[in-house]
């Protein structure tokens, strides 16, 4: 093959990671069920760290409600069963979503004004099984 071909076939690639990458923006929130804006996103990879699944955190400041969802990427492969949790740190109760979705899991919500959340992931595809757990996370 010439360089021009290589050239081409390399910058297709790396558009199409760069696409299979990209994070959720706070416009998607309305095609998973949440409302407001982005507050973070976390990757949950395969053993050869191979993106399965984001896991997304939304913040509604008009309602006070943070939403959380849990999305397949393009490169997980096999997938399995997916899911998403979140609690808020001055509630005892999870609320939580799971099952063998094809495109994500949730949307799962809480109370999160002036409050602590924990949003944790679960996602198995091809073998691999990652589970994520935030922390405490979008303190306000």
């Amino acid at each position: 093959m010439n360089r021009r071909v290589l050239g081409a076939a390399a910058t297709l690639i790396a558009a199409t990671a760069f696409i299979a990458t990209t994070p959720a923006t706070a416009a998607q929130a309305g095609a998973y069920g949440c409302s407001g804006g982005l507050v973070r996103s976390w990757t949950l990879n395969n053993g050869l760290e191979i993106p399965v699944s984001r896991l997304h955190l939304y913040y509604d400041s008009r309602t006070g409600y943070n939403c959380a969802v849990n999305v397949w990427t393009s490169t997980a492969g096999d997938k399995g069963r997916i899911s998403v949790s979140i609690r808020s740190k001055t509630d005892s109760a999870t609320k939580s979503d799971s099952g063998n979705y094809r495109k994500y899991a949730g949307p799962v919500k809480t109370y999160g004004k002036d409050r602590c959340v924990r949003v944790t992931g679960y996602a198995s595809a091809s073998n691999y099984s990652p589970n994520y757990d935030s922390g405490w996370v979008a303190c306000r």
